[in-house]
């Protein structure tokens, strides 16, 4: 009798209309398949009434018969591999709405795989339907359940329901375990929402849960994504204060966190860690650092990276390959930039469009403009597509070439291109006019560049309000190539209605910071005697500005003396560390390395005011932070040899180099200031 309602069941699903019945079959196994056909092949030799007998016996009230269980089993099996596999949603719907509609889930495991497949193609909102069954049906949720329902929020990105849910746990009588925790951190991860996942880290002693490293991994995650990186490397070093191993997901979350730090040599420390804790380094480990050191102007590091991956075979992707050329880019090294090019070209992953611009890019320092121009073509070629920010690269390489017929041409396949240009188009052809003195094409693409300013749907416009500045040195760029080309009254009319938009603005601080740099010397000095462009002197970046305006136009004591009255007024600072003596000019007045001659008027700023202070008595040794930043060319320092030269040749200071930095003797100042060859300096 068994065997019969068994062979009934088989029979039924070859030929019922039942949705469940054919999905059985279609993915029943192919063994299973052939043995249902071989079975009905014996049973089609009975009379009809036999087959309708065995047909009519079944309904979806009879479910208890020994082949539904066989069935239900099938059901759970199929969910069980939808969780596993790339299933469609509608597919996964289909079955959990069919064991909802046959009241098959009993078990809260039942539950759970019912929610879990839900959760896993994103139906969130349809496991928080379930959830709510759940509790209503059977009186309570399982701790899995209510895990699975948070999880489904979290991959569908849906951190608010998340963390609203995680609010609501009590109404459901449960405590937390560390897959919940687990779960809402990686949700407030994707969500962006750091100081949440903080705020849950620190709390999961409430509820008398032990964080673990996929707790930690998360944190540090959301935090890094946050930019909060000085956070996430907090997260970090408190896991290990704990005593908690880190895994690679950890360690990798960590460099990503340096990497947006720019703290480059820690994130070499760090990947060397992995490796004495015998911790597989992937490509993720290596890019984050070899993004790092990019930020950092370290492309030898880089490059260093690339080969020691290599040499562990692991095959750097497009992505690595981008992150080598951009530290490359931007250290101005076009050579080591073709030669990644062509390691590329030997590849399987060819080079891409990002790939093309860093190289297009490469070609400014050089003003390789036409290597550039190739470059361009072929990415047009390789890639079948351009961008707006390749052809705002070529237009940066023109603009240093001061080719400005390209630069025209450029402009125009822009806008047949289909691509409407941007503010940094236009400041490049704008620049690459003025070099090249002329002045009434710049005045042109001048009034071009205005009519952006109060169109917010301007691509890569931003908000006009916040570029008005970067529009008002527009002004003073032309303006100087109007002065230099013997049309001074139409840069000084340009200088007059940039000072008239400064003011419709309601700028805050007047003119931009570079303002004075970019004008004619003449016009820039004028405009700072007459407090026109200046206002007041009332931050570092606008002292160097205006030192760099009086050494151009020979007033070197001019600008010495600013310098030092800037330092007294606390407008600004020389010193890193004023007690310990340490100059720093590699961020001086806040914007960076300055220029070799400000370099020097900074210095000599500083030994005069230490003769003072000290009344001509050395007590101290005066460290002088150059760095490499900005000022560096193709990982050359241009501010180091020009602060040695004129330490050494024109103070006769005895000087030690290290990385990034000199250092004056007590002994050697003193006998500076013992002598003459000061006086002789300052007269």
């Amino acid at each position: 009798m068994e065997l019969q309602d068994f062979l009934s069941g088989l029979i039924s699903s070859l030929f019922s209309t039942d949705p469940v019945a054919q999905f059985e079959l279609r993915h029943a196994t192919p063994c299973s398949r052939w043995i249902m056909f071989a079975r009905f092949r014996a049973l089609s030799k009975r009379s009809k009434t036999t087959l309708e007998r065995y047909f009519s016996g079944l309904s979806d009230e009879n479910w208890t018969a020994p082949w539904a269980v066989h069935a239900r089993r099938n059901l759970f099996s199929r969910l069980h591999h939808l969780r596993k596999s790339k299933a469609k949603p509608e597919e996964v719907l289909f079955v959990v709405s069919e064991c909802r509609r046959r009241e098959l889930l009993r078990d809260p495991r039942d539950w759970v795989v019912a929610m879990s497949s839900l959760g896993h193609v994103q139906l969130w909102t349809e496991t928080l339907g379930l959830l709510e069954a759940m509790y209503s049906e059977m009186g309570f949720v399982a701790v899995q359940a209510f895990n699975a329902t948070i999880s489904a929020t979290e991959k569908a990105q849906q951190w608010q329901h998340a963390i609203a849910l995680f609010s609501d746990i009590e109404r459901y009588s449960l405590s937390p375990d560390a897959v919940t925790c687990n779960a809402l951190l990686s949700a407030c991860d994707k969500g962006g929402k750091w100081e949440s996942a903080l705020d849950l880290l620190q709390r999961a002693g409430h509820f008398q849960l032990q964080p673990n490293v996929v707790s930690y991994s998360a944190t540090v995650s959301a935090c890094e994504r946050a930019r909060a990186w000085e956070q996430a490397l907090q997260v970090f070093a408190s896991m290990h204060a704990r005593q908690i191993a880190g895994d690679v997901v950890a360690f990798n979350a960590a460099l990503c966190a340096l990497d947006r730090g720019s703290q480059w040599q820690e994130a070499l420390m760090m990947l060397e860690d992995m490796s004495q804790m015998r911790l597989k380094r992937s490509l993720a480990s290596y890019g984050a650092v070899i993004s790092a050191c990019g930020d950092a102007f370290q492309w030898e590091e880089s490059i260093e990276l690339l080969s020691l991956l290599q040499k562990q075979l692991l095959q750097p992707n497009l992505i690595v390959m981008n992150l080598c050329l951009n530290a490359s880019r931007k250290a101005n090294n076009l050579h080591v930039s073709l030669k990644l090019y062509n390691d590329m070209l030997s590849r399987s992953d060819r080079p891409d469009l990002l790939s093309y611009t860093s190289l297009i890019s490469a070609c400014t320092f050089g003003a390789e403009w036409q290597l550039a121009l190739q470059l361009h073509e072929d990415a047009q070629f390789v890639t079948g597509k351009l961008d707006i920010l390749s052809f705002n690269a070529l237009l940066g390489v023109c603009r240093q070439a001061s080719r400005w017929e390209e630069a025209h041409r450029i402009l125009h396949d822009l806008k047949g291109y289909g691509l409407s240009p941007t503010v940094p188009t236009y400041k490049a052809v704008i620049s690459a006019c003025a070099r090249a003195t002329r002045w009434s094409d710049a005045v042109g693409h001048l009034s071009s560049l205005m009519k952006t300013l109060d169109t917010p749907t301007t691509p890569g416009s931003g908000n006009p309000s916040s570029n008005s500045s970067d529009f008002i040195l527009q002004y003073g760029i032309v303006s100087k190539a109007c002065v230099e080309a013997g049309f001074g009254s139409v840069g000084q009319a340009l200088l007059a209605e940039a000072e008239h938009m400064a003011s419709a603005r309601g700028l805050v601080s007047g003119f931009p910071a570079e303002w004075l740099s970019v004008l004619h010397w003449q016009a820039a000095l004028w405009a700072f005697e007459t407090q026109k462009a200046m206002h007041d002197l009332d931050d570092g970046v606008r002292v160097v500005g205006v030192a760099d305006v009086l050494i151009e136009a020979g007033r070197d004591a001019g600008a010495m003396s600013l310098l030092i009255d800037a330092q007294e007024a606390g407008n600004m600072s020389l010193w890193r560390c004023e007690r310990r003596k340490v100059l720093d000019l590699h961020d001086l007045g806040g914007r960076g390395s300055c220029s070799a001659p400000v370099a020097e008027a900074a210095v000599s700023a500083a030994l005069l005011q230490m003769a003072h202070d000290h009344n001509f008595s050395a007590k101290h040794s005066l460290v002088i932070v150059t760095g490499r930043g900005r000022r560096s060319i193709r990982g050359i320092p241009l501010l180091l040899p020009a602060m040695m030269s004129f330490l050494v040749d024109g103070l006769g200071l005895e000087v030690r180099q290290d990385p990034g930095s000199l250092r004056v003797s007590r002994a050697s100042l003193h006998r500076l200031w013992q002598g003459e060859r000061w006086d002789t300096k300052m007269s």
